[in-house]
């Protein structure tokens, strides 16, 4: 018997690779106490509790791969369902059901992830950000900036300076998002351009990832942002 257990031992684990390690039949409920109520908006914009995508444990989705992103990138998420096209984030499996309609996976079930300092340069180098000329959907656009700095603040790395600079960037970026005054939104981007110009160097030397295969937001296919959701 040692001997088996040994050899078994040395045996290669399964891989768990995405999306081989979806468990189909099954789903994680709130029941009550397992969701978690964050701000998904950059996921999606629909299906949302209360119609608040900013204070919300789900989501509506065409893609299961969206939904274990999201549960990857939110610090609290343990497990996700995706059935009858929306999308359920749990903080724990105490909810576990079986339901044929749904598949479900825990944290690391996840397409491989997009290293954010990588996102946040590929969304500032999109054509269609180009907007110095005001020739694009603001509101859009201003979105698609929010994403970027959103994946930049994650990233890290920066010092105290950098800091405080994308945290006022950000901050205007969103605020034009709010009040909309169409006499902001060109300083605002020739401000982000600037910026994200000013430390590219910096952002070209970051890890890039591995694999785009599954459920890329709209920025890396060279699209802006929706007017809330960036997937």
């Amino acid at each position: 018997m040692s001997q088996l257990l040994l050899l078994l031992s040395l045996q290669p684990a399964a891989a768990y690779v995405y999306p081989d390690c979806i468990e189909a039949g099954i789903v994680y409920r709130h029941a009550g106490a397992h969701g978690i109520f964050v701000d998904l908006g950059f996921f999606g914009n629909t299906g949302c509790w209360q119609n608040n995508c900013r204070n919300t444990d789900k989501f509506h989705s065409e893609d299961p791969g969206i939904c274990a992103r999201a549960c990857w990138q939110v610090k609290e998420c343990t497990h996700w369902s995706f059935g009858d096209g929306s999308c359920f984030l749990r903080k724990a499996a105490g909810g576990l059901e079986t339901s044929e309609s749904f598949a479900s996976g825990d944290k690391g079930c996840a397409p491989p992830a997009l290293p954010d300092a990588w996102l946040a340069r590929q969304v500032s180098k999109i054509p269609a950000l180009e907007c110095e000329d005001g020739g694009c959907d603001m509101m859009r656009a201003a979105n698609t900036w929010s994403f970027a700095f959103d994946a930049l603040r994650r990233a890290g790395k920066m010092d105290q300076q950098m800091d405080v600079i994308v945290k006022q960037l950000a901050e205007d970026t969103d605020r034009f998002l709010r009040d909309l005054h169409e006499e902001n939104f060109l300083p605002v981007v020739a401000n982000n351009r600037m910026f994200f110009d000013m430390i590219d160097g910096w952002l070209a030397g970051q890890p890039v990832p591995k694999d785009l295969t599954w459920a890329l937001p709209r920025p890396i296919n060279g699209e802006l942002c929706g007017p809330s959701a960036c997937y």
